[in-house]
């Protein structure tokens, strides 16, 4: 679920703030124009493409499940899913007992800064993807990614929130080959193509956003 409160949260913090994140890629230009002129503007569109994102992202996927246990406020199941487009969509769960049905719905949606120092559109996704990977392994700077399961108890720190029990749910999808050992090699591009994991390098800011994508609108 998208609930009007998270886009508006989305739009308010993300969307019409002068800052680097490309949500230009996501609504073209007119589109963040139009949010950042018009603070009563309908947030339909943003959500038809945080949607359309999302669909695509669980049909891969490429999802982190995790248990938040700071702050106590929001203790409990988040999901972390790396969006084609580069942004990072954390969910909310209702429950994860099998006898009841889960639910999920979306919290907040961001560009972390990695996806955001990246020229091309198209490198952004494996740029957040090893942000997360980051985050919960604790490295750096070495030229080959360590080895070592797709499972972190934890604790672990994401920013100010700390998170525990990690499973990364479909471990091909980030790195992790057939012996659940994260390898440098083990990865396709997002379309399915051989590819290798970006540069373990921090890249200079990008100089303009390439509008090549834009945001694909169907009925509900």
């Amino acid at each position: 679920m998208i609930r009007l409160s998270a886009a508006r949260h989305i739009l308010e913090k993300h969307v019409r703030p002068t800052n680097p994140e490309p949500w230009e890629d996501l609504l073209g230009e007119q589109g963040r124009r139009r949010y950042r002129q018009d603070p009563e503007a309908d947030p339909i569109d943003l959500v038809m493409a945080l949607g359309e994102q999302i669909q695509r992202c669980l049909a891969k996927p490429q999802a982190m499940l995790a248990w938040q246990s700071q702050p106590l406020a929001e203790r409990g199941p988040q999901w972390h899913l790396v969006l084609p487009c580069g942004a990072l969509a954390v969910l909310g769960s209702d429950s994860m007992q099998p006898q009841t049905e889960p639910s999920a719905w979306l919290k907040t949606c961001f560009f972390p800064q990695s996806a955001c120092e990246r020229t091309f559109p198209e490198h952004r996704w494996g740029a957040t993807a090893l942000d997360r990977l980051r985050y919960c392994f604790d490295f750096n700077s070495s030229d080959s990614l360590p080895r070592m399961a797709p499972t972190q108890d934890g604790p672990v720190r994401v920013g100010t929130r700390e998170l525990r029990q990690i499973r990364f749910v479909t471990p091909e999808t980030w790195w992790f080959d057939a012996d659940q050992r994260l390898r440098p090699r083990s990865r396709t591009t997002w379309d399915g193509r051989e590819g290798t994991p970006p540069a373990h390098r921090k890249l200079a800011p990008r100089r303009q956003i390439l509008p090549d994508s834009q945001p694909f609108l169907r009925d509900v």
